[in-house]
């Protein structure tokens, strides 16, 4: 197992926050992308890949997500290859985009070895090791327009009726508040990123639960009069390990391993360097 010192640790934090999260921003404006929801995504069948271990994620643009011939592409796609390239687990591998309701039996069942998501998934409770490794982080936003009460902190939203993603958690913070019956929060539940922004524009909702990637997306062809928005809560992504995975201590130890080794090897930052250039 690879020991960092102080220095290490130092710069592991320093391409974290400096280098990988900045390279999720690079495909922005480089691709023609779905934002379908995560029930949308084809139901892949995973037994149809014979002898090929199948990484799971969702479809989540611009950071990871299935483009028209169904290749896993993005930022956080490459990332995963570079580490499992690195850390030679599996003779052959394919990442697959997945809907929640296909990503979570997987990862139970161990079907699928890991995916990248969230902490704290309520039916993965148990189920699942988390990586050491923060790989992404993203940003949480409540968005309304000027017509409806500004919004500095989750107890704003009590008694107020609230647009959400289906198939999306939040995170705990998030998911608790509105899940307890003592805010009698209004609850109306969207399919995709596009169709919460409409349901906001159409006031079939005062506010719109979602995160800032797809949703600068959505808002760079959808105009929203007096759109305002305001952060609710910054969340980490790691690793899900499935505990039903062959071997999933040392599959958890070699994916850590492997992530700690390219940003000692400066390769995660040659990646960036690749990206920004493909964007020039």
């Amino acid at each position: 197992m690879i020991e960092l010192k102080p220095q290490s640790l130092e710069m592991l934090k320093k391409y974290v926050s400096v280098v990988v999260l900045p390279i999720f921003y690079l495909v922005f404006f480089q691709t023609n992308i779905s934002l379908a929801g995560p029930e949308d995504s084809p139901e892949t069948e995973l037994l149809s890949f014979d002898k090929t271990t199948i990484i799971g994620h969702l479809n989540f643009p611009p950071l990871i997500y299935a483009n028209k011939s169904g290749e896993s592409i993005g930022p956080l796609a490459d990332l995963i290859r570079l580490i499992l390239d690195t850390s030679k687990i599996y003779p052959e591998y394919k990442l697959v985009t997945l809907p929640t309701k296909r990503i979570i039996p997987y990862l139970i069942e161990g079907k699928i070895p890991f995916s990248p998501l969230i902490r704290g998934i309520p039916s993965l409770r148990d189920k699942v090791l988390y990586s050491d490794s923060k790989i992404s982080t993203l940003q949480i936003n409540v968005y309304y327009t000027g017509e409806s009460t500004p919004i500095q902190d989750l107890d704003d939203l009590k008694e107020k009726r609230v647009i959400g993603l289906r198939g999306y958690s939040y995170g705990s913070k998030i998911k608790t508040f509105l899940d307890d019956p003592a805010n009698k929060v209004i609850y109306f539940l969207c399919n995709t990123h596009q169709s919460g922004f409409k349901m906001l524009q159409l006031g079939r909702g005062d506010y719109f639960i979602d995160f800032q990637f797809p949703s600068d997306i959505v808002l760079k062809n959808l105009k929203i009069d007096n759109l305002h928005s305001a952060p609710l809560e910054t969340i980490d992504v790691y690793f899900n390990i499935s505990r039903n995975a062959p071997d999933c201590l040392n599959l958890k130890e070699r994916l850590d391993n492997a992530f700690h080794e390219l940003i000692k090897q400066g390769k995660i930052d040659q990646m960036m360097h690749k990206n920004n250039k493909v964007k020039q």
